[in-house]
């Protein structure tokens, strides 16, 4: 059940969403715990003190969050790649593919043997 989950496209859209939005979902969660903790400074002093140091520990497990996700994503996407259908447009069946990346005959994706998704134009891994 779970491999033929990592073969999903369907997995792989949520995980590449989900990568995409994270780090600016994480910065604005943090943006509005600023003004509430701004908020509390006058009516209960140590509750930003506190806030501090959970904002830290809270940083160093959004990390931790973001490496396992996209872990998961590159997983997923390299084990598609492995039965030949595209992760980005589930196109299946693309033989001849070069040794060091997978091009997409229908949408020109390039994906790097690590499970990368690599610009085209540029031949960089994509940043999320």
């Amino acid at each position: 059940m779970f491999r033929n989950a990592l073969r999903s496209g369907v997995l792989y859209g949520i995980l590449r969403a989900i990568n995409e939005w994270y780090a600016i979902v994480v910065l604005w969660v943090y943006v509005l715990l600023f003004f509430a903790a701004l908020g509390l400074i006058f009516v209960f002093p140590p509750a930003p003190l506190a806030m501090v140091f959970l904002g830290v520990v809270g940083l160093g497990l959004a990390n931790v969050v973001s490496k396992a996700l996209h872990g998961l994503q590159h997983a997923v996407a390299r084990r598609m790649i492995n039965h030949g259908e595209c992760p980005r447009c589930r196109q299946t069946n693309q033989y001849g593919q070069p040794e060091d990346r997978f091009i997409c005959v229908r949408c020109n994706t390039v994906f790097l043997p690590r499970g990368d998704e690599v610009d085209a134009n540029l031949e960089q891994p994509r940043v999320a």
